[in-house]
């Protein structure tokens, strides 16, 4: 366990929810939430803290920090939480990583495995599922 990084937008850097935990994915008591963190910016923790309260472990790759991430949804994972990031869901030469992240939801979509897109993770979702990601006419917040 540990902190997460100081976003460049304070939201919230105290200790994380003792169910918040790295990427030791291992069984346990509780569901477990495999969550992909594509920014340094953009960590689970709002949804975190709500997943962790609602008695679901979440396990965190730090993907923007080099940890690898999984290409199939690991054992004992019961959910895919992909987060946000500035880089777009086809941006693989910025985000390497973002390969094996659209396979993982792949292959948690094709297993009926639950998975939540947040911005960049839904694009990613569309993506990995045959949908198409296309950059917006205007800019938007």
């Amino acid at each position: 366990m540990g902190r997460f990084p100081t976003p460049s937008h304070a939201v919230g850097t105290g200790p994380l929810p003792s169910t918040i935990v790295r990427t030791d994915i291992g069984t346990g008591p509780n569901p477990v939430v495999l969550a992909i963190q594509n920014d340094q910016t953009d960590p689970p923790l709002l949804v975190g803290q709500w997943l962790a309260e609602s008695g679901i472990t979440v396990r965190v790759i730090e993907a923007c920090f080099g940890e690898q991430v999984p290409a199939a949804v690991p054992q004992g994972v019961h959910g895919v939480l992909a987060l946000g990031g500035a880089m777009g869901a086809g941006d693989d030469g910025v985000a390497p990583w973002l390969v094996a992240e659209r396979a993982l939801i792949a292959d948690a979509t094709d297993r009926g495995i639950p998975v939540l897109g947040l911005c960049l993770g839904a694009q990613l979702l569309a993506a990995a599922t045959g949908g198409r990601v296309e950059l917006g006419p205007v800019p938007e917040i």
